[in-house]
């Protein structure tokens, strides 16, 4: 199942948001290994932005969360990803006879296997 992150934004003080992300299903803790749902990132913005500079930096610092969403989603689904990407592009059989790839990758680790330790020493 894919873990699906969510950037979201806690409200402290001083008119402030905390931002971090959540996650769902719950990931283990990189430190405890217990799991956890959440992880504050340390990048604050302002409830209210009263000026130009403000509003810039929360836009900015939404664009940085954003992105930190982003990769931390690619990093925890990345094994989905390739195991699906593997289904689609490298099948075994089809029709229930093996595939040209697959006897040829085959035939490649038969012929490796063949090559003694000796012979690869004698190359280098």
């Amino acid at each position: 199942m894919a873990t699906k992150v969510s950037l979201r934004q806690k409200k402290i003080s001083k008119g402030r948001k905390s931002l971090y992300l959540d996650f769902y299903p719950p990931i283990p803790h990189p430190e405890t290994g217990k799991d956890t749902r959440r992880e504050f990132l340390g990048f604050y913005i302002f409830e209210k932005p009263k000026t130009p500079i403000d509003k810039q930096h929360n836009t900015e610092t939404l664009k940085i969360g954003e992105s930190i969403r982003q990769k931390r989603e690619n990093f925890l689904n990345k094994p989905e990803l390739y195991s699906q990407l593997h289904q689609k592009h490298f099948k075994k059989t089809y029709a229930g006879k093996p595939t040209k790839k697959y006897l040829w990758i085959m035939e490649q680790i038969k012929k490796t296997e063949d090559i003694s330790y000796s012979d690869i020493e004698s190359i280098m």
